[in-house]
């Protein structure tokens, strides 16, 4: 159903020159040529946007430059095979972006031909997080997770030096993409741009899709060749960890972390750092026994001292264990100095993410930064980038091993 500002131009669109569009010897010029033999219905493509493709086609094959001004609806219509009406709406998607512009009185011209970039000014950048919807501000619940506190961190700083005049929004993506004007014709789609962080279901992330905006995805575990993405590289990272441990002696090493993806679409994090733990491994030759070296756990600090009471209960204990994230290590820290065990003397902890609160502990944390301030500057500036017409190429930064007191030579005692 066409909204009504588009029916208004609808109306207008064969009245912008009555009667007239081109001279008549530069139309029949522009007319010559296989004519078009009407939509394919046996296409899964929509009729509108087979008549945009028909009308992409028309303005190819007549050598329209901009400015040129085109033939009417009525003329156009007859041309493609295709109704006034669903005419009328590819045209109007087209005004819409930018391709053509219609003059009131004097009829429907080409700003530039379909498919060259010509990028309109940025006003507004959203952040969306694609995971599982959460109540409250986004942007709270963004800055006070310890993984993307930094990162959001690093967003502020980029846009306050360098693009204070733009409106920086943040929101679930799941909440978003149900808003009534989150539509492709809804609004200038060409002044928005688009962050995503975690992983939007394949039905959310379509729907962005076809809004056709700048976009730029973060820590995502699939995503389209052609949308940019800018991380950190969790495979090297863990590696790195493995290759510290295996140097002070460790062979006996658990993996602690999300093993699959979950029902909220999350953990793809985990499968890289996995990645990387098995390659290191294989590559120091230590043992590797997926039931035992993997172990599956949750988020946050008590998860991380429920999984280590667990494995502390074992028949056979680790020198080494390798937790996904820092608040893990935390909880599994406790978990071991309750049991009577010392850290890093009889059982080295390593994390991830080095969060702020990592350096302050004891034993402190030997964890893996992964530079997620300047993920949140640097993704920032990719959007402008591409929104230029820049490269789309994507960013994926090396983490820096952070080697602190949880971790230390094997206890020979314990081999």
């Amino acid at each position: 159903m066409l909204s009504f500002s588009c029916i208004i131009i609808y109306r207008h669109l064969d009245n912008f020159l009555p009667g007239v569009t081109l001279s008549v010897a530069k139309e029949e010029t522009r007319s010559e040529g296989k004519a078009r033999n009407g939509p394919d219905f046996r296409s899964a493509s929509p009729l509108y946007a087979q008549a945009r493709v028909k009308i992409e086609d028309m303005i190819s094959d007549g050598n329209f430059a901009p400015n040129d001004q085109l033939p009417t609806v009525r003329q156009i219509s007859s041309r493609i095979g295709i109704s006034r009406a669903t005419t009328s709406k590819a045209i109007i998607q087209m005004i819409e972006e930018g391709i053509l512009s219609g003059r009131q009185g004097k009829g429907v011209f080409l700003n530039h031909p379909p498919g060259l970039h010509v990028a309109s000014e940025l006003k507004t950048v959203y952040v969306l997080s694609g995971g599982k919807p959460t109540d409250g501000y986004i942007e709270d619940y963004l800055a006070h997770t310890p993984f993307w506190n930094q990162f959001v961190t690093g967003i502020h700083q980029e846009f306050s030096a360098n693009h204070d005049t733009i409106r920086l929004r943040f929101a679930m993506l799941p909440h978003f993409v149900e808003e009534e004007d989150v539509a492709p014709r809804k609004r200038r789609w060409d002044e928005i741009g688009i962050i995503i962080t975690d992983d939007p279901t394949p039905e959310n992330l379509e729907k962005i899709l076809r809004l056709r905006t700048s976009l730029v995805m973060v820590h995502c575990r699939s995503h389209p060749e052609e949308i940019p993405q800018v991380k950190a590289d969790f495979v090297r990272g863990c590696e790195k960890i493995v290759d510290h441990l295996a140097g002070l002696g460790h062979r006996r090493i658990l993996f602690c972390g999300e093993t699959r993806i979950n029902s909220s679409n999350t953990g793809g994090v985990d499968l890289e750092k996995i990645t990387g733990f098995k390659h290191a491994m294989k590559k120091h030759g230590l043992p590797f026994d997926e039931d035992w070296n993997l172990r599956e756990c949750n988020f946050g600090t008590e998860e991380g001292y429920r999984v280590a009471r667990s494995i502390l209960g074992g028949t056979e204990l680790p020198t080494a264990m390798v937790m996904c994230n820092d608040e893990l290590a935390i909880g599994a820290v406790r978990a071991i100095q309750e049991s009577g065990l010392s850290v890093p003397n009889d059982i080295s902890v390593t994390g991830f993410d080095n969060i702020s609160i990592g350096k302050f502990v004891m034993p402190s944390l030997t964890t893996i930064d992964t530079r997620m301030l300047e993920i949140g500057r640097i993704s920032v500036q990719k959007l402008f980038r591409v929104h230029e017409g820049g490269s789309r190429d994507s960013v994926a930064l090396a983490p820096e091993l952070i080697a602190r007191e949880s971790t230390g030579p094997v206890n020979t005692e314990n081999q």
